[in-house]
C-alpha cells in the first residue's frame, strides 16, 4: 500500500506530461515558377520591412524558406505566415523590379478583394502542404505566370 501511494505522483506526472497537447510547428516556404524574377515584400506598421518574410530578387525556379515560424499548441495545419494585421501591415509582391501589387493593406476590410482573390497566399487553403510530422507541417505556396498576368491587368496592361 505504501508503494502505490509513492507511486502516485510519478504515475500522475507521466499522465499529465503524456496528455497534453504537444506545441506543433508549421513551416512554410514559397517558389517562384513564373517565368519572371520577383520579390515579396512585407511590412510591419510604420513601414518597417519584417525581415524574416520579406524576400527580394528570386528568379524562376526559386523557392525559399520563410523564416517565420508558427508554433502554437495542439493541431497543426492552421494559420498561414503573413495572414493577419498584427503580423503584417501590408504585402507587396514586385515582378521584374517594375511590376508591383499589393496583396495586403491594413486597411483593406475584405482581404478576398485584392488582385488574386482567393488564392492569395493570405488565406490558408491557397497553401500546400507538402509534408507532415508528428509535430511540424510544411506548406509551399507557388507563384505562378498566372499571378504575373493578374498583377500585369492590375497595373493596367492589356493582356491576352
Amino acid at each position: 500500500m505504501k508503494i502505490l501511494f509513492l507511486l502516485m505522483p510519478v504515475v500522475s506526472l507521466i499522465l499529465i506530461i503524456t496528455g497534453c497537447d504537444p506545441e506543433v510547428c508549421n513551416y512554410y516556404k514559397i517558389c517562384n515558377s513564373t517565368s519572371h524574377k520577383m520579390s515579396v515584400l512585407v511590412y510591419e506598421r510604420d513601414g518597417i520591412i519584417r525581415e524574416d518574410h520579406t524576400k527580394l530578387g528570386l528568379h524562376s525556379g526559386d523557392c525559399c524558406d520563410l523564416l517565420g515560424v508558427i508554433c502554437g499548441k495542439g493541431q497543426g495545419g492552421a494559420g498561414v505566415p503573413f495572414g493577419s494585421p498584427v503580423q503584417a501591415d501590408s504585402i507587396v509582391i514586385i515582378f521584374n523590379d517594375t511590376i508591383k501589387v499589393s496583396i495586403l493593406d491594413s486597411e483593406m476590410e475584405d482581404w478576398s478583394n485584392n488582385v488574386y482573390g482567393n488564392n492569395s497566399p493570405l488565406f490558408f487553403e491557397a497553401w500546400t502542404e507538402v509534408k507532415s510530422k508528428k509535430d511540424s507541417y510544411y506548406y509551399e505556396y507557388e507563384f505562378t505566370d498566372w499571378h504575373y498576368q493578374k498583377a500585369l491587368e492590375a497595373n493596367g496592361y492589356a493582356v491576352e
